[in-house]
């Protein structure tokens, strides 16, 4: 019984994330704080995900930096889509996004 309910609590982290979804920027202005740790920690980390012509667009969206701007940004949000793609994205703040809308439906 145990296991069947890790298995569900894996299977629910890893859910893609709908980008057009309405709840999406919802859920990103909620938890900012935490996707701008998230991305500080792995666009500083030598990250074989992302290549080194994505990392330098992103560093200089940034202006000149890896820190997301401590106010949520949408309209950067949206930039950075566009720079890394959907699976990048996925990786960076899927699981944070997917813990929120388990305890704030949608």
């Amino acid at each position: 019984m145990v296991l069947g309910m890790v298995a569900v609590a894996v299977m629910a982290t890893n859910e893609p994330v709908d980008w057009e979804g309405p709840c999406t920027d919802a859920a990103i202005v909620a938890n900012w704080k935490d996707i701008r740790t998230r991305f500080r920690r792995i666009l500083d980390d030598d990250d074989d995900r992302l290549s080194d012509s994505k990392r330098r667009q992103v560093y200089k969206l940034l202006n000149n930096s890896y820190y997301l701007p401590y106010n949520p940004d949408l309209v950067l949000k949206d930039k950075l889509f566009d720079i890394v793609g959907s699976k990048y994205m996925q990786y960076a703040i899927g699981e944070i996004l997917n813990k929120y809308w388990r305890k704030h439906p949608c």
